[in-house]
């Protein structure tokens, strides 16, 4: 049974923000349920679907002149850094790295949503002309 799960406590009301964040969730339970020989696969996934997801957060940070973005910033740059470390054990056949991830993505991407993310979709609402395209991109 996957730990790593959608919980509703997770949503922000801000359905471009929940949706990407459903996604995660679920690229980490795919992560966490992979067998050996899928494990390479299931971290690209995640880390492409992480690096796009990291991006947009910040151009939103960036286009409405958020006032935490550093901090939220520099978190993400910690987990990206994580992940690609990982996937450098998982790539050296040390698959041990990527059973642990899981559990330990999760505790961080709960608080993270928790609060930095909290922040930046209530700073959102008021500054919806950042999100503007933010579908398309």
């Amino acid at each position: 049974m996957t730990q790593a799960r959608w919980q509703e406590a997770m949503s922000l009301g801000n359905d471009i923000i929940d949706g990407t964040h459903r996604e995660f969730v679920q690229l980490v339970a795919a992560l966490e349920a992979a067998q050996d020989e899928a494990l390479l696969g299931a971290m690209d996934a995640l880390i492409e679907h992480t690096q796009a997801h990291f991006g947009r957060e910040d151009r939103w940070m960036g286009g409405s002149g958020f006032p935490m973005r550093d901090c939220h910033t520099a978190e993400h740059e910690g987990v990206l850094a994580a992940l690609h470390e990982a996937r450098g054990h998982v790539a050296a056949g040390r698959m041990r790295v990527a059973r642990v991830l899981p559990p330990e993505l999760m505790h961080w991407f709960e608080g993270h949503v928790a609060s930095m993310d909290a922040m930046l979709a209530r700073w959102l609402q008021a500054h919806p002309e950042a999100l503007a395209g933010a579908a398309a991109a």
